[in-house]
């Protein structure tokens, strides 16, 4: 069974699959037991999806456009 510090080190390796059987098998066994550590897993997968996600979004719109709408808006406040 792996120790909190350990599962910590290695919970990267473990979301994206490139832990070693026994790794693995250690930190389920310790994430059985540990609510902490099964709280922090879990919440690095979150961001980890988070991340992959906003990659594949749209890209940020034109801060020049959006500098020119507020001026525009400024001038003409009934739009």
């Amino acid at each position: 069974m792996l120790s909190c510090r350990e599962v910590s080190e290695r919970a990267s390796d473990l979301i994206d699959g490139r832990a070693s059987w026994r790794v693995r098998a250690g930190a389920r066994l310790h994430l059985l037991m540990c609510q902490h550590c099964r709280r922090y897993v879990e919440q690095l997968k979150l961001t980890v999806r988070a991340l992959q996600s906003s990659r594949r979004s749209e890209p940020p719109v034109d801060a020049g456009r959006v500098l020119d709408g507020i001026e525009r808006a400024k001038h003409n406040p009934h739009l």
